[in-house]
């Protein structure tokens, strides 16, 4: 009830007070009402209880780690994890994309965390990957609540062909975590000779194998410019999406 309408603005306030660390329970009965939030600021006509819906959606997207969610305690995934990065979870603004990440590099160690990250992704292990999964899905139950009803997914593999693709198999075990559905929905769409993400410019725009109504839960590792999930996020326009990545920016 606490929303209003005018000629300028549609505002809802902040989620607070006694059972605050509860709203997250309402967001699946929101989700289908839901529409992206920057359709409301248009001239459509749209039904309030959809206004109030999104609000209400966006406003518990925006607030759970906003508001104070204390950190998981780090897995114990291996001692250079832990050198490397620290449990960080955050909301981000990128290229105009709002997303979730989980952990950061620490300053001091931020070339070996990447040189750490691309050895691992190219040998993936599967145990930690299970631990780093485990870490993912708790922290999102945390934040969000129930997301069996969110198909979960990847960005596409991008410059291999071949061989494990890391973001995928970490949102299959997220995923399985989660007890929801796993899909790849990105056409994959490889490109030779890309050796970092200034090159991910040149690659054709991002596609699906189907039409996506189903709200998305999409799992990347890194993020380091944003353009990935720039990408995913414009093929998904309309879609309701929620996008995480492990790691993103640096922290003392």
């Amino acid at each position: 009830r606490a929303w209003r309408r005018d000629s300028d603005s549609i505002q809802c306030p902040p989620i607070s007070g006694p059972g605050r660390e509860n709203v997250s329970n309402i967001a699946p009965e929101l989700l289908p009402l839901a529409v992206p939030i920057d359709s409301l600021n248009g001239d459509a006509i749209i039904d309030e209880a959809v206004v109030i819906a999104t609000l209400m959606l966006n406003n518990i997207v925006r607030d759970s780690l906003g508001g104070g969610v204390t950190p998981l305690e780090p897995l114990p995934i291996n001692e250079e994890w832990g050198r490397l990065f620290k449990s960080y979870p955050k909301w981000n603004n990128v290229k105009e994309i709002r997303f979730l990440s989980l952990f950061t590099y620490r300053a001091d160690h931020h070339d070996a965390g990447v040189a750490w990250w691309k050895r691992t992704k190219a040998s993936p292990d599967a145990a930690f990957l299970g631990l780093l999964a485990t870490q993912c899905s708790q922290s999102l139950q945390r934040t969000f609540g129930n997301l069996q009803s969110f198909t979960v997914t990847a960005p596409p593999r991008g410059h291999s062909k071949g061989g494990t693709h890391f973001a995928s198999e970490l949102a299959k075990a997220v995923a399985g975590n989660l007890k929801g559905p796993y899909e790849a929905l990105f056409v994959d769409r490889a490109l030779s000779g890309v050796h970092g993400p200034w090159d991910y410019a040149n690659r054709k725009d991002m596609k699906l194998h189907r039409e996506v109504a189903d709200p998305v839960l999409l799992i990347d590792d890194i993020a380091t410019t944003g353009t990935t999930l720039q990408g995913c996020m414009t093929a998904l326009k309309g879609c309701c999406v929620i996008p995480v990545v492990i790691v993103y920016g640096d922290v003392g």
